[in-house]
């Protein structure tokens, strides 16, 4: 993912990169470039490499046109040939970083960021990002830089942003609390701060805080559907619910494409029994979303409260056939068939249920036994091994907890839409789960917040 403030930053990164005077054809290039035509630049720079294949600022243009497009892999093999031939340029050094860090490859990045640091010690950008590459694996080196990036950019709040979620990240919430504290006295209004607080007080179980920060980036500006599903969740863990259905009412209302917001929603008003109302709402999300057995099941539930039986049962096989591994589909299912008399045929849902269950439960005796590994693979994530820990928690059998593992794992790479789709099988698993749903909640903002 390139970072919001990398994209602000490419104009001024191209009229200083290594290459002394551009041709007419780079020249072109980079105004495309700089007006975001990140097609068109990949276009003509691709010609201005074929014939000047040792021309580091074009690779290292075409890296950058090729990043904002998300061609993470591309982009990495242009940045290596500006490196490679423009070993001293800083610049040719950063964009390489970027690429790397983008590609999923923090360590490598880091190398690379440091040397553009070391090259170009008075430059801002590159010390923001060695930052931020820091804290992605855990690096406790991420304090210190991320302190000289504010002495050096007083004005400049995602630096201190930055260090708060780094301390947040490794645990020492005290400290990430007060970094926090300390960037809203000075900007007391910033909307992206205050979101960013109001998650973490969220994931610290410190609901009503959190939506009190919530609620105050929505006043100074800030928008998107996560901030609002986020803050519905605060209010319903935090025990105020009828606050929560007034917020999912407002984000389904706001977002009607959503199928998270109509879904929440309607999970909202069947908790409170209203399920002619959730109906409306959970159908439209299944319509949005119609390969979530975990929204089929929620609808099959709101059919059936109604007494419309042989919808509910509909619903209920097509989420059986969509998530056949999933217990809770069965048992849905064989319970409604027993309801109406078809006792064989539930009986043998039922028994599939009970059969998936304990194999469920065979596989969580099974992890219970591999305690120490799970414990190592976290102790990995707290010590910034996050790749090392990843790779242990996905050859794990899936479960809630191992689920969490790999969704953190996936978060502190920045691959949030895979962690998303993670905690989503996590919340399948166990739809009451409390952390599933603080997490996941959680997740969909970061998920906006990296757009």
């Amino acid at each position: 993912m390139l970072p919001k403030t990398v994209l602000s930053i490419l104009v001024a990164l191209v009229c200083v990169a290594a290459a002394p005077v551009p041709d007419e054809d780079l020249s072109r290039a980079e105004r495309l470039l700089a007006k975001k035509d990140y097609k068109g630049a990949e276009e003509a720079l691709r010609k201005v490499v074929a014939a000047s294949p040792s021309d580091a600022r074009a690779h290292g243009d075409l890296a950058l046109a090729l990043l904002a497009q998300k061609k993470a892999r591309e982009a990495v093999d242009e940045g290596r040939l500006a490196a490679a031939f423009a070993p001293e340029a800083p610049e040719a050094r950063y964009i390489y970083g970027l690429t790397l860090k983008a590609a999923g490859r923090p360590k490598e990045a880091v190398r690379e960021l440091e040397k553009a640091v070391a090259l170009k010690p008075d430059a801002t950008a590159p010390l923001r990002v060695l930052a931020d590459t820091y804290a992605s694996i855990g690096d406790e080196r991420a304090v210190e830089t991320y302190r000289r990036a504010i002495s050096r950019e007083p004005e400049v709040a995602a630096n201190r942003a930055g260090l708060a979620e780094f301390y947040w990240q490794v645990g020492q919430t005290a400290s990430g609390n007060q970094a926090m504290d300390e960037a809203l006295a000075r900007f007391p209004d910033n909307p992206d701060l205050l979101a960013r607080y109001g998650r973490a007080l969220v994931e610290q179980e410190r609901f009503l805080d959190g939506a009190a920060k919530l609620e105050a980036a929505r006043k100074h500006g800030a928008q998107g559907v996560a901030l609002l599903l986020l803050l519905g969740d605060a209010y319903r863990q935090g025990g105020r619910s009828d606050e929560a259905l007034e917020i999912f009412t407002a984000a389904a209302r706001e977002n009607a494409s959503s199928a998270d917001a109509r879904a929440e929603l309607g999970r909202a008003l069947s908790r409170a029994g209203a399920y002619d109302r959730a109906l409306p709402e959970l159908e439209a999300a299944v319509q949005l979303n119609p390969k979530s057995a975990d929204l089929l099941l929620d609808y099959g539930r709101a059919l059936e409260s109604l007494g419309r039986l042989d919808d509910a049962e509909a619903a209920y096989r097509r989420a059986v056939k969509l998530a056949p591994n999933l217990p809770r589909g069965h048992y849905a299912l064989g319970r409604l068939l027993v309801r109406q008399g078809r006792k064989a045929e539930g009986d043998a849902e039922l028994a599939a249920h009970r059969k998936l269950y304990e194999r469920g439960l065979k596989l969580v005796s099974e992890a219970d036994s591999r305690t120490g590994e799970v414990s190592l693979a976290w102790a990995e994530l707290h010590q910034g091994k996050v790749e090392d820990a990843l790779a242990r928690f996905s050859g794990f059998p899936e479960s809630v907890d191992t689920l969490l593992g790999r969704a953190e794992a996936l978060s502190r790479l920045d691959r949030h839409a895979e962690a998303l789709r993670t905690l989503e099988r996590a919340r399948a698993l166990a739809p009451d789960d409390a952390r599933v749903e603080r997490r996941l909640a959680a997740e969909r903002l970061r998920v906006e917040e990296s757009r």
